[in-house]
C-alpha cells in the first residue's frame, strides 16, 4: 500500500498542485522555498494531530482574490490517492484500513482478478469554515474594499473553521482516527540533535529486551542494592521511626520504610559511547560528529518499524552534516527500504534535498523536481515534474514540435518521430552519466546559462558582472556540457518555467587546409555560415520552444576569445590588456598590439625565435595577400583585424582555461560605474560580446 498522488490546493505556497509519487523512494529536489517542506506536512497530516490555520492558507491566492472570497470562504484542500494490490488468498489489513475510503466500481465491486484486487482510495482534508458560519461571513464581508480589511474579517473568523477528513465518494465527514489508522506516518527532521540519539532509540531497544527474562535480571539487581546499602537503609529507617511516632503517623497504622529498589526500565540506562578502537577509551556521544550522529539517528528510526506496517518515512535534509561520500551511502540503503522482507515492513520513503550528490546518485525515476514558478498573470504556484517522465516521449509531446511539415512525407515524417524517440533514450542515458554532482546544480536552479566549456564557465560571471547582472542573487547557475552535446540536456527544462540559454561557438574556419597547402577563406561566407550553424544548434523536435534559446558569435569571431577579442580590438588599452593575457612571445607582443599588418609584414624578418616567425609568417602570408588585394578601406580594415585576432587566438587555443582564469581571477576588470570618474591607468572596462550579453538580458526577461 503506498500513497500514489496527492492533490494540495491553497495550502501555503500550493495554489492547486499535484504531486504524483512512487511505493517506494521519492527524492523531491528544487530550490529553497519551492515547497519541498510544505509536502512532507502535508503527508503528515495523515498520521498526526497537527491542526492547519488561517494563517496556512496561501497569501497570493486571498491577494489576488480576495472579491471572490469575500462571497466564498477560501478553503484549504488536500486529496489523498491511495492505492494497494491485495491478495486475499494471504493475511493482509489493507482492505480493513481503507474500507471507508475505497472506490468501488459501478456495480459496486472491485477490479478483481485471480483473488488479486487492486484497491484504490480517495481521502480529501478540508480546512473550511463552519457553514453555520456563512451568512454571519458574508454580512462582514459586504463592506470590504481592501485586502487589508478583508485578512482582519478572515482572521477574526479563525475559531469557525474546522479541519475535517472526508469520504469523496459520499462527501461524508470521517472520523480522523480511521485516517490516523492507515499509514505509520515517520518524520525525520532536518536538525536531528545528539540528545534525540538515544531518546529515538528507545523505543527499538525496548523490544530487543522483551527477549530477556527481565524479572530474573530485576530481581537479582534488587537483592544486590539491598545488600550493598543495607546499613544505609537500616540508619534511615530508625530516623523515619522516630520522627514519625512523634508526628503521628504510626497512629494510622502506616510506617514509611526506606529502601533502594530498582523499577525494571532498563532503557532508562542505555546510552551510547564512542569508543576508540586503538586506546579503547570512552567519550560520550555528543563529543561525536553531527554527521555521524544523524546516521545514527536514521538508523534507529528506521528500525522501530512494526512488522506489517504500512510506513511512510518523510526524512527532510538527509545530507546534513554528511561528507559527500556518506550522502551517497545514505541514499544506496535508503533506496533498499522499499520493501524489508525479513520482517515484512513495506516503506514508502520522501526525501527532500538540496545536495546535488544525492541527486546525482539517484536514478531518474525517484526524482520530483519542485518548482515554485508563475501561474497564470499575476499567481504563484508549486509544479512539481516527476523527471523521469521528462524523458518519455508519451508524456512530453505536447510540449515539443512534433508536426509533420507540408512538404514531408508520411514515410519520413514516421521515421522523425522514431528517430526522436531514439533521441530521448540517447538524452537519458548521456545525462544519468554526466549529471554527476558538480552539474547537478542545474536541477536547483530557477535558470541556467549552459555552455561548452570550462573557458566560459569561468568568464561568464565576469561579463554578468560586467552587464550589473547578479547571477547568484537570482539563482542562476553556469554549466559546462563538456563539449556541445546541448540538445542531451534540453529535456531538462520541458515543461516547466525554467529558462536556459545556450552559448556555442559557430566554429568557422578562416583558414581551409587544402591537401599541403592552405588558403584564406571567403568572409562575406561568415554570416550566412553563422544563419546555417544556428539552424542546426537545436534538433527539430526543440525548435520554437519557448524556455530555452541559443546564441553564438556575430561580429567574425569563430570562439568565445574570438568574438572578444574583436569585441574588444578598437579599444586599445582593452586590446593590449587581452594581448598581456595570452603571453605572446616577446618578439611578436608588440607588433600585434600595433595592429598593423602592414608593419608586422615588413618586419618579419626581426621576429625571433625562428619557429615563432615561421608561425606567424605562416598566417600573415594568407592574410596579407587577401589584404593587399582588397581595394575598399573598410574591408581592408576588417582583413586586418581578423587577421590580429586569430594570430592571437593561436596563442590561446591550447591554453583556453589558462586564459579563462587569467581573465576570471584578474583585480583590474571593473565595471563601469553609473556615473562616469576618472579611469584609473590599471582599470580595465572591458566590452561584452554581444551575443553574451544578448543571452544574459533574454534570460532576465
Amino acid at each position: 500500500m503506498y500513497l500514489k498522488k496527492i492533490f494540495v490546493e491553497l495550502y501555503r505556497n500550493f495554489y492547486t498542485t499535484e504531486v504524483e509519487l512512487e511505493e517506494g523512494l521519492n527524492v523531491i529536489i528544487g530550490a529553497n522555498n519551492s515547497g519541498k517542506s510544505n509536502l512532507l506536512k502535508v503527508i503528515s497530516f495523515l498520521h498526526s494531530s497537527s491542526k492547519i490555520s488561517i494563517d496556512d492558507i496561501n497569501k497570493n491566492a486571498l491577494m489576488e482574490n480576495f472579491d471572490k472570497y469575500k462571497e466564498a470562504p477560501p478553503i484549504i484542500r488536500v486529496k489523498y490517492e491511495i492505492q494497494h494490490a491485495i491478495d486475499f488468498t494471504k493475511p493482509d489489513s489493507a482492505f480493513e484500513k481503507l474500507e471507508k475510503f475505497l472506490q468501488y466500481k459501478e456495480d459496486g465491486g472491485l477490479d478483481e482478478d485471480n483473488n488479486i484486487a487492486l484497491l484504490n482510495a480517495l481521502i480529501e482534508l478540508r480546512y473550511e469554515l463552519d457553514p453555520t458560519s456563512l451568512e454571519d461571513y458574508k454580512t462582514q464581508m459586504s463592506s470590504v474594499s481592501n485586502y487589508k480589511e478583508f485578512l482582519e474579517i478572515l482572521t477574526s473568523f479563525t475559531d469557525n473553521y474546522q479541519q475535517n477528513f472526508y469520504n469523496v465518494e459520499t462527501n461524508s465527514i470521517v472520523e480522523t482516527k480511521y485516517v490516523n489508522s492507515i499509514f505509520e506516518v515517520d518524520k525525520i527532521e532536518a536538525e536531528r540533535p545528539s540528545v534525540d540519539i538515544e531518546n529515538v532509540s528507545k523505543t527499538f531497544v525496548r523490544t530487543q529486551i522483551e527477549s530477556v527474562n527481565t524479572r530474573t535480571v530485576t530481581g537479582e539487581i534488587n537483592s544486590t542494592l539491598e545488600s550493598a546499602f543495607e546499613d544505609i537503609t537500616d540508619s534511615i529507617n530508625v530516623q523515619i521511626k522516630e520522627d514519625q511516632e512523634e508526628i503521628g503517623i504510626t497512629n494510622g497504622k502506616n510506617e514509611f520504610i526506606a529502601s533502594f529498589a530498582f523499577d525494571g526500565d532498563f532503557t532508562r540506562y542505555f546510552h551510547y559511547e564512542l569508543m576508540n578502537t586503538e586506546t579503547g577509551y570512552l567519550l560520550p556521544v555528543s563529543y561525536n560528529g553531527l554527521g555521524y550522529n544523524n546516521l545514527i539517528y536514521i538508523s534507529n528510526k528506521i528500525k522501530q518499524k512494526k512488522d506489517n506496517d504500512y510506513n511512510i518515512l518523510l526524512i527532510e535534509e538527509p545530507e546534513a552534516h554528511l561528507h559527500p561520500n556518506m550522502q551517497y551511502q545514505l541514499i544506496k540503503y535508503i533506496e533498499k527500504l522499499k520493501a524489508n522482507n525479513e520482517k515484512g515492513i513495506q516503506n514508502q520513503i520522501i526525501v527532500t534535498t538540496h545536495s546535488p550528490n544525492i541527486s546525482a546518485s539517484t536514478i531518474f525515476d525517484h526524482m520530483i523536481l519542485f518548482n515554485y514558478e508563475k501561474f497564470g498573470e499575476e499567481m504563484k504556484n508549486v509544479k512539481s515534474i516527476r523527471f523521469g517522465n521528462c524523458f518519455e516521449l508519451s508524456k512530453v509531446r505536447e510540449f515539443l514540435n512534433i508536426m509533420k511539415l507540408d512538404t514531408e512525407s508520411v514515410l519520413d515524417f514516421t521515421r522523425f518521430e522514431h528517430q526522436t524517440e531514439k533521441n530521448f533514450k540517447h538524452y537519458r542515458a548521456h545525462l544519468e552519466k554526466f549529471l554527476d554532482i558538480t552539474r547537478s546544480d542545474i536541477l536547483f536552479s530557477n535558470k541556467v546559462v549552459l555552455v561548452e566549456g570550462i573557458a566560459e564557465k569561468l568568464t561568464i560571471p565576469i561579463f554578468a558582472e560586467l552587464l550589473d547582472i547578479k547571477l547568484t542573487n537570482k539563482h542562476i547557475v553556469i554549466e559546462e556540457v563538456g563539449g556541445i552535446n546541448f540538445n542531451n540536456f534540453l529535456p531538462i527544462f520541458i515543461g516547466q518555467n525554467k529558462k536556459a540559454v545556450c552559448f556555442r561557438d559557430c566554429d568557422f574556419k578562416y583558414v581551409i587546409s587544402k591537401g599541403k597547402s592552405n588558403e584564406l577563406a571567403n568572409f562575406d561566407d561568415y554570416e550566412s555560415h553563422v544563419n546555417n550553424k544556428y539552424e542546426k544548434f537545436m534538433n527539430r523536435e526543440f525548435i520554437g520552444n519557448e524556455y530555452f534559446k541559443f546564441y553564438t558569435q556575430k561580429k567574425f569571431g569563430h570562439t568565445f576569445e574570438t568574438e572578444l577579442i574583436l569585441e574588444n580590438y578598437d579599444n586599445d588599452k582593452n586590446f593590449g590588456f587581452l594581448v598581456d593575457m595570452a603571453n605572446l612571445p616577446c618578439g611578436i607582443k608588440e607588433f600585434v598590439k600595433r595592429k598593423s599588418i602592414t608593419d608586422l609584414n615588413d618586419g618579419i624578418e626581426t621576429v625571433t625565435p625562428v619557429q615563432t616567425k615561421e608561425k606567424v609568417n605562416g598566417l600573415l602570408e594568407l592574410f596579407y595577400e587577401r589584404y593587399n588585394a582588397e581595394a575598399i578601406e573598410s574591408k581592408k580594415k576588417l582583413i586586418e583585424k581578423i587577421f590580429f585576432t586569430n594570430l592571437l587566438y593561436e596563442y590561446i587555443k591550447n591554453s583556453k582555461g589558462n586564459f579563462a582564469l587569467a581573465l576570471a581571477s584578474n583585480p583590474n576588470i571593473k565595471r563601469k560605474p553609473t556615473e562616469v570618474v576618472n579611469e584609473k591607468e590599471h582599470e580595465i572596462y572591458l566590452s561584452v560580446p554581444e551575443y553574451i550579453k544578448e543571452g544574459l538580458e533574454w534570460l532576465l526577461i
